[in-house]
């Protein structure tokens, strides 16, 4: 496996040359919200966590080592400026887990409200009462539609992504493997979740929709015009579901809530946000599994050894998806404090942010042998447990979706090591986009097609 070499730009935190407007407002408002915080911190016999919030010109989200850095520098609980309110960050899955035990009541989830799309907002979002009515409703129908690895239906949809990818010219760069790979998870989600067969009409109305709806997969305010866009989907997703009706076996999430009668506004609703966020998330995975994949040919070798011996084992792919999930995408929980909170003696003051370090925790190298070596290995022997690993939460609001992207990448491996010899041929360093840190722009794949592909 090759190693990758670790972030080295990290800067030394010190204020150079002339500041611009923008900067000196920042550095005002950072200074009273600290000074601010230091009094309610004296009064609660706490301090602040340690570190510096007056960092000028420099962007933590754009540093993949920044937060790893400054833990190595204060600790596991140090504060930072990111992006507009001071954070409280805590690093380490252990500490992280008892501190959203004992904090449950004062936190809240850092994400949009969308409550004014459709009653109680997405699930991630809910709180008390309607999230466990909505949790438990959806875990049902989660395990009432579990994604099977021989569904055709998705193995049909990757192997015509990776076969229209094979046959452009050659080698296919960052912006076209984006753009076919986001195509192809919103087309698995339309399938997973809303039971809407790839390359049918209203598959293609739906992710044209989706697409106008949220490009990025999410966003921050619902403003009017996610309101009309989203009018729009939902009523064509409430026309498919009257359509499944007729359906002994209606597919997907959308055809359990109707085959139960209990389809809902608020259900309607999170399942058109789960396609929306879902497909955005797993085109990042399957981008970053390609390029790990592409990266060295022992992982696509081992892709290709098939099932893992002994009861209980991995697939070779599975691995794969899990060692990419440690080290790419499952970067943060974000959650917003309602109250101060005094944790380990550290003041937390209300209305701050509180960013729960899942990326810094799965490279930590007392944890993880060689944390920066993409080792696909290392989750065939059973050492990585799920007090290490969390690439999909660790409290209430853990993703119910955690086993789908799982199967997703595997199927994706799977289908692109059996059909293709991939190879890397410029890359560059991770790029923060909208959202996660994605592969570099620089990023091209030659594919050479495999001498005897299987299925």
């Amino acid at each position: 496996m090759l190693a990758r070499r670790h972030p080295s730009n990290l800067g030394d935190g010190k204020v150079t040359g002339v500041l611009k407007l923008s900067d000196c407002r920042r550095v005002i408002q950072k200074t009273l919200w600290e000074a601010a915080a230091r009094r309610r911190a004296s009064a609660a016999g706490a301090r602040l966590a340690p570190g510096d919030l007056t960092v000028v010109g420099e962007d933590p989200r754009r540093d993949q080592g920044f937060l790893l850095e400054r833990a190595r520098r204060f600790g596991p609980v140090f504060k930072v400026w990111m992006p507009h309110k001071l954070t409280t960050c805590i690093v380490g899955h252990a500490l992280s887990r008892r501190f959203l035990s004992e904090n449950a009541a004062s936190l809240r989830v850092g994400t949009p409200d969308l409550s004014p799309l459709f009653p109680h907002g997405f699930l991630r979002g809910m709180e008390g009462e309607p999230h466990r009515f909505y949790r438990k409703r959806l875990a049902e129908a989660f395990r009432a539609t579990p994604v099977a690895l021989d569904d055709p239906v998705a193995r049909v949809a990757v192997r015509n992504c990776l076969a229209d990818l094979g046959e452009r010219p050659q080698p296919v760069g960052a912006s076209a493997l984006r753009s076919r790979i986001r195509d192809l998870t919103t087309d698995l989600m339309l399938w997973f979740v809303l039971g809407v067969h790839p390359g049918s009409d209203l598959a293609r109305r739906l992710a044209q929709e989706c697409e106008a709806y949220a490009p990025d997969g999410a966003f921050l305010v619902a403003r009017r015009r996610h309101r009309r866009a989203f009018r729009g989907i939902r009523e064509l997703v409430a026309g498919h579901a009257r359509a499944l009706k007729a359906y002994r076996s209606p597919p997907g999430l959308l055809g359990h809530f109707v085959r139960t009668d209990t389809l809902d506004e608020t259900v309607l609703g999170n399942l058109i946000q789960m396609v929306v966020v879902a497909s955005y998330d797993l085109a990042g995975l399957c981008l970053w599994l390609l390029k790990h994949v592409a990266d060295d040919p022992g992982t696509a070798a081992f892709a290709r050894s098939g099932p893992a011996e002994g009861a209980g084992a991995l697939r070779a792919a599975s691995a794969i998806a899990r060692e990419t999930l440690r080290m790419e995408q499952s970067e943060l929980l974000l959650r917003v404090a309602t109250q101060d909170i005094v944790f380990d003696g550290f003041f937390i003051p209300r209305h701050s942010h509180v960013r729960i370090c899942v990326w810094e925790a799965h490279h930590d190298p007392r944890v993880f042998d060689e944390p920066f070596r993409h080792d696909c290995r290392r989750f065939m022997d059973g050492r990585i447990g799920a007090s290490d690993y969390a690439p999909f939460g660790m409290d209430r609001h853990r993703c119910l979706g955690a086993d789908w992207s799982f199967a997703v990448g595997e199927i994706f491996v799977e289908e692109l090591v059996s059909r293709f010899g991939p190879e890397i041929v410029s890359d560059g360093p991770p790029e923060f986009g909208r959202f996660h840190f994605q592969p570099s722009g620089r990023l091209a794949v030659a594919f050479t097609r495999a001498a005897r592909p299987r299925g």
